[in-house]
């Protein structure tokens, strides 16, 4: 990835991707595809497969820290934030106007 981005400010600088040079096209892709997606697959992983009770187990050392937000924190997990995820990446991807 390295040498395509180096030689995209130079001997590739008309080498276009979807109008964008290499290194751009990758900032886009990493940016705005990548992470949002790794945000969402993250959050999935949380809820679904580790699950919200060993999540909370995690965050409170096994409980010998406090962590009073609990129920607050796995609605949002678990409803809000996937969805919020998702805006962003609409917006980020120009698909939606926020």
């Amino acid at each position: 990835m390295g040498i395509p981005s180096s030689l995209s400010q130079g001997i590739l600088a008309n080498f276009k991707i979807f109008g964008l040079d290499f290194l751009s096209a990758m900032d886009f892709l990493a940016s705005y595809i990548l992470m949002p997606f790794g945000a969402f697959m993250m959050t999935l992983f949380v809820v679904r497969v580790l699950g919200l009770d060993e999540a909370i187990k995690e965050a409170t050392n096994n409980g010998t820290v406090h962590f009073g937000l609990e129920k607050i924190w796995s609605v949002l997990v678990k409803y809000v934030v996937p969805v919020i995820i998702f805006l962003v990446f609409l917006s980020s991807t120009g698909i939606i106007k926020i």
